[in-house]
């Protein structure tokens, strides 16, 4: 069983950049230090990703 939070978007699953697809949902950067580091994020099972443009956390 997969554990996973998301964060509310006040911009739903709308694209707001030129990215595309699931990945410009995400903050991948934000995700990063929250996790305490690259290494930690890259190992750790359980990890939260930031959506972009948060209205609660």
């Amino acid at each position: 069983m997969s554990k996973s939070q998301f964060i509310k978007s006040k911009f739903g699953e709308e694209d707001t950049d030129n990215e595309s697809g699931a990945e410009a949902q995400y903050d991948l950067a934000t995700s990063i230090e929250e996790s305490g580091g690259i290494e930690k994020f890259l190992v750790t099972p359980c990890m939260v990703l930031y959506k972009r443009h948060l209205i609660d956390q």
